[in-house]
């Protein structure tokens, strides 16, 4: 069993790219990061969780926020499914072949193993606090390895605390989230299984949303984010919720709308987001002239109990405002000579 890519940290965009990133983009993230850190936890929890790794950088987070170093040497072990290798001392890097090789450097401490009492489910997790970690899930095989690449016969277990499991309820995927830090997602336990589940997913999104998820990386993005509970498909678009704001893309790829929120409310705000789905959404239109003779097309969309309005001008004032209002005004009255010509009309016989 394995662990994807997708972590606490990030929220789709509409559109996004993959690129070589520069020192300064490095430092802006260190920054941004930083930020975070001494953010507060979800006030809704009451778990409390530390707060204080403040480094210079990124680099420097990653490397003093673990503590309790395992200190002993590491030997290469390669399984059927795995690859381990000694980063630096106390650091392994594990290669997962069913993954396309990915690898993830995972500190290890006195008690390497956490189990979740309600799943089963192992993991390693470096934790560094503020709702951020990497963890990777350990299934027989690659506890085994560890066992031989440790030179140990057990390897030391407790119980996951700081961190809850969870099961998307329509696919089964699991995935984990920090106590107090919900509003920021979480990671995707993937196994082969869980991996085929979210692959029909993303196809999903293609056929259904082929103007927001244009390729197959997007769909697959999509894909996660509804497991984790931090998107609802409705039959107009894709809604989706962040620490402080809901947003609704219309499935036209052009409309779209952001609810920004007090990040404190995110427990009310979520509860209303689930709501979504047992509801249905309604887009109306209405067409709106002005004095000046501009008229304005003016969409109201309701969704999950949730109403947003926009306002788009499709015709400029005109020269005789006054006049051409009072046009309409005059064409849109019915008389009794119109209703006569459409009676004349209507029993006029047809010519084929």
């Amino acid at each position: 069993m394995s662990v994807s890519g997708i972590g606490t940290t990030g929220y789709p965009i509409a559109r996004y790219e993959t690129r070589k990133t520069d020192k300064n983009e490095s430092n802006n993230f260190a920054n941004a990061l930083l930020s975070r850190i001494g953010s507060k936890k979800d006030s809704y929890m009451a778990t409390e969780r530390k707060s204080d790794y403040l480094c210079e950088n990124y680099s420097n987070l990653l490397l003093n926020a673990t503590s309790k170093n395992y200190a002993g040497s590491i030997k290469t072990v390669e399984t059927e499914r795995y690859k381990i290798v000694e980063r630096e001392s106390g650091v392994v890097r594990i290669y997962d072949k069913e993954q396309n090789n990915e690898a993830i450097d995972l500190k290890l401490n006195k008690e390497q193993i956490q189990v979740d009492k309600e799943t089963g489910t192992k993991f390693i997790i470096n934790d560094y606090g503020a709702g951020f970690f990497i963890m990777m899930a350990v299934d027989d095989e690659l506890e085994a390895g560890l066992k031989e690449a440790l030179g140990v016969d057990e390897l030391d277990e407790k119980e996951l605390t700081g961190f809850t499991v969870h099961t998307d309820q329509k696919t089964g995927i699991k995935y984990v989230t920090a106590n107090g830090y919900e509003s920021r997602g979480g990671y995707l336990v993937l196994d082969k299984e869980a991996k085929q589940k979210l692959d029909s997913l993303a196809k999903e999104f293609l056929e259904q949303y082929p103007n927001l998820a244009k390729t197959y990386n997007e769909a697959w993005f999509y894909a996660t984010f509804e497991v984790r509970g931090l998107l609802q498909r409705t039959s107009n678009g894709i809604m989706m919720i962040s620490p402080n704001s809901i947003s609704f893309m219309d499935k036209d790829g052009e409309n779209r709308w952001v609810r920004v929120f007090d990040p404190e409310n995110w427990k009310q705000m979520k509860e209303e987001f689930d709501q979504v789905a047992s509801q249905e959404s309604e887009t109306k239109t209405e067409i709106i002239v002005k004095p000046d003779g501009s008229r304005v097309l003016v969409m109201t969309m309701s969704i999950g109990g949730m109403e947003t309005t926009m306002s788009l001008e499709i015709s400029k004032p005109t020269e005789a405002p006054n006049e051409n209002s009072k046009q309409d005004n005059n064409n849109n009255m019915p008389t009794s000579e119109n209703d006569t010509v459409s009676d004349e009309m209507s029993n006029m016989p047809n010519e084929d």
